[in-house]
């Protein structure tokens, strides 16, 4: 047992036991902070979390050097006039996104939603599967899976937004979660996500891959994606509350191929994709997008100069990346920042960009689909 004498001893060498974990959001003060917890378990519990209390309380020992310090040297919130003044310069802003999105207001659709009649109360993460036609063979009934997140504050009176998102070629669902980051949004504006499946290819070389190469002259109703599209937002709206005119369709690499085809093509229930290192094949552009749809689908755009898998310009009779979707859409009306948002990003390669999840959400949240559009 430990002797008031040596309280402030074991203080000192407790403290050397506690460990920075990752910032959180603080919803009771509307704050970003660091949290601090024992390394190793100890006997003297209760000095240990004194000692880890001890050290919530930060500071930015750069503040007023006149660089935005957060987060590579100091915790969120705590150099709030060097960022501030960051945020409002008109600078690059990769350069302290973080420090702007925690500026951010918060992001909360008004419930003006058409809600689903949703019965699971259920949060957290939950796994399920939907059959549907396999793409290599329409009469083999194949699972498809998905990872469900459910944010801690979901209250089934409201209604929830959904997005579900699609992951590029050979990236298995599971893997979606840490990569996106997409969870931390959800919980934080309100929204359900889905990490959804690619089938797995068993023919030739075996992969799991989106069916972004179909024959979308003859069978574009046939696509297996979109039936399994289809039947994950009816799953999902049969469980929870969600709101019908805020569901999106985010992906990465031919997931983003995926959210730009399942958002035209499932317009009546999509409101609008979010488009991370996208492109099309198959000559899909010109065989389905020849003329303006009745509903200009809103979108995100996100896409890396740098980007030597996907590159951005690519525009060829088969296959049209980013700049050339973008290109497609301005010539059949749709305008930008109205529209869409088109972040065409110096120094970025092939990878998702969380640090722009908030203001694609921001975006997206804010362009339901009308009751009753196209």
């Amino acid at each position: 047992m430990v002797q008031p004498g040596d309280r402030e001893f074991a203080r000192s060498r407790l403290e050397d036991l506690c460990c920075r974990e990752a910032v959180r959001y603080d919803h009771r003060y509307m704050k970003w902070q660091w949290l601090w917890r024992p390394c190793v378990a100890v006997g003297a519990l209760t000095l240990a979390a004194e000692a880890c209390t001890a050290k919530d309380d930060v500071s930015c020992a750069f503040a007023g050097d006149g660089v935005c310090d957060e987060p590579g040297n100091c915790a969120l919130g705590t150099d709030e006039d060097d960022c501030a003044a960051a945020c409002s310069s008109g600078q690059p802003r990769h350069r302290f996104a973080a420090a702007c999105a925690f500026r951010a207001p918060r992001v909360q659709p008004p419930d003006d939603g058409v809600p689903s009649a949703g019965h699971v109360h259920l949060t957290g993460h939950r796994d399920g599967t939907i059959d549907v036609p396999s793409g290599e063979d329409p009469a083999r009934i194949v699972a498809r899976n998905y990872r469900l997140f459910v944010p801690r504050h979901y209250d089934p009176r409201r209604s929830t937004p959904l997005v579900i998102m699609m992951g590029g070629h050979r990236v298995p669902h599971d893997d979606l979660a840490d990569y996106t980051e997409l969870g931390r949004t959800a919980d934080h504006d309100g929204y359900i996500v889905v990490w959804a499946d690619q089938e797995w290819r068993t023919k030739g070389e075996q992969r799991w891959a989106w069916w972004t190469d179909w024959d979308w002259a003859n069978k574009a109703a046939d696509n297996p994606d979109l039936a399994f599209l289809r039947k994950l937002v009816a799953r999902v709206e049969s469980e929870y509350t969600i709101d019908e005119s805020r569901v999106f369709l985010a992906g990465h690499s031919r997931g983003a191929s995926m959210s730009i085809i399942g958002a035209l093509e499932l317009s009546d229930i999509v409101a609008g994709g979010w488009v991370q290192s996208g492109f099309t094949e198959f000559n899909y552009l010109d065989l389905r997008l020849k003329t303006a749809p009745a509903r200009k689908v809103p979108f995100v755009f996100m896409h890396g100069i740098a980007d030597k898998d996907v590159p951005i310009t690519g525009n060829v009779a088969q296959f049209k990346a980013t700049d050339a979707v973008v290109a497609r859409l301005k010539e059949l009306g749709w305008k930008e920042d109205t529209d869409f948002i088109y972040y065409r990003l110096g120094d970025v390669a092939h990878r998702w960009q969380p640090w722009l999840n908030q203001w694609s959400w921001a975006f997206l949240g804010g362009r339901p689909l009308k009751k009753g559009a196209p």
